[in-house]
């Protein structure tokens, strides 16, 4: 139950980080240097990073994870949490293939059980 639970709740402790690394997520007063774009982008990563870490840790995203997609997934929104725009974008790009493999994997699945 402890195992379980702690792989429940590491999304929520990775996200302080975020607000460290990303300090524009928890601004409300818009400079010129952060706009709408900026900030959505932010909360992009956040919620991205969340997804990813806890597909990771349980194993199940669109269907049940395979060991490499885990190691992918996690990569991936470890690489989201510094902020620097390289890394951050190659972690979107990890998880985003990582979920467009598990999408395509599904329907090819489903599409054999309806056979």
């Amino acid at each position: 139950v402890g195992l379980e639970s702690t792989k429940l709740a590491i999304p929520g402790y990775t996200l302080p980080f975020m607000f460290i690394f990303h300090p524009e997520l928890i601004s409300w007063n818009f400079t010129p240097d952060l706009n709408l774009l900026k900030l959505g982008f932010f909360l992009l990563l956040a919620a991205t990073m969340s997804i990813g870490i806890a597909g990771g840790m349980q194993g199940y995203l669109i269907r049940e994870t395979k060991f490499y997609e885990r190691m992918t997934l996690l990569a991936g929104s470890f690489m989201i949490i510094p902020a620097n725009y390289i890394l951050n974008v190659s972690g979107l790009v990890l998880i985003g293939v990582t979920l467009m493999l598990q999408i395509l994997f599904k329907k090819q699945e489903v599409a054999v059980l309806e056979e």
